[in-house]
């Protein structure tokens, strides 16, 4: 049992010279219908966009990523939601696009060797400060952080639930 209500199209026939207008009435109405769904979809999801933001973003202050120079939470944008001709609604939140590191403090990397590739050695900082030289070093890998796939996997009923409920609206709106 589906808990979408029942539309009633009232369409006069009176005014109606034959099943084609009839028809076209339809489509207008079911048009309208749409229109009025998918804007209220784009405005239903701002409020999880914000949301998932901000826990990304304290996933970056810290809370799963140790925080040196701000670059990776810098980089976090503000969400955007987008509306297509056919009525699909997008929402798009990026972060990390020119960081390398972005990928893997999300996912993890295995160990791996870091060679020098135009200059003749690399220069990295001990956790003492200390400044070190070499040619090549080999790096530990990193485990996953999921600073990003956690809270999108946590908040996935929230936007399910705006969805939902800016459908179901869409046709209280459309019924009145």
């Amino acid at each position: 049992m589906s808990d979408f209500p029942d539309i009633d199209f009232k369409v006069s026939y009176d005014s109606a010279e034959g099943p084609d207008e009839v028809l076209g009435l339809l489509d207008s109405r079911l048009e309208r219908l749409k229109e009025r769904i998918t804007s209220r979809v784009a405005a239903g999801l701002h409020s999880p966009f914000e949301k998932l933001r901000e826990r990304i973003a304290d996933n970056l202050q810290g809370g799963k990523v140790n925080v040196r120079s701000g670059a990776l939470a810098g980089s976090l944008e503000e969400p955007v939601s987008e509306t297509e001709a056919d009525g699909t609604v997008h929402g798009t939140l990026s972060m990390g696009k020119d960081i390398a590191h972005a990928v893997p403090l999300e996912l993890g990397a295995i160990a791996h060797v870091i060679s020098a590739r135009d200059k003749r050695a690399l220069m990295y900082e001990m956790a003492t400060g200390e400044k070190m030289f070499s040619a090549s070093v080999q790096h530990p890998g990193l485990r996953a952080r999921n600073y990003f796939g956690d809270p999108v996997e946590a908040m996935a009923s929230e936007f399910r639930d705006a969805v939902h409920d800016a459908v179901m609206g869409g046709i209280d709106d459309f019924g009145n």
